[in-house]
């Protein structure tokens, strides 16, 4: 998974959070396999584990591993989680954050 600046035109730039706290686009979901790994698209499989994510205080936080989704240059890795950490700051719209 890479990261781009955003172009406005939807498609593969737009993902859901689903009620069973997966993020997905399309049929391929972020996943990640284990703690301090680099977060991958997968085929979603609605089982959660390796692609369950909650998001609490602006972050994503890795349920299986705990840590959360961070900018690392142009990747995506799960690193630990520090409320604030400007790499680790997260916006989901039309999401009540709890």
């Amino acid at each position: 998974m890479a990261l781009l600046r955003c172009h406005n035109n939807g498609g593969h730039q737009i993902f859901a959070y689903t009620e069973d706290l997966a993020l997905r686009t399309d049929e391929v979901c972020m996943d990640a396999s284990s703690a301090s790994s680099q977060i991958k698209l997968f085929g979603c499989h609605g089982l959660g584990g390796n692609q369950a994510w909650v998001y609490k205080d602006q972050q994503l936080k890795h349920k299986a591993s705990q840590q959360c989704a961070t900018i690392v240059g142009e990747a995506l890795m799960l690193e630990k989680c520090i409320l604030g950490k400007p790499t680790q700051i997260w916006l989901i719209e039309n999401f009540p954050d709890t």
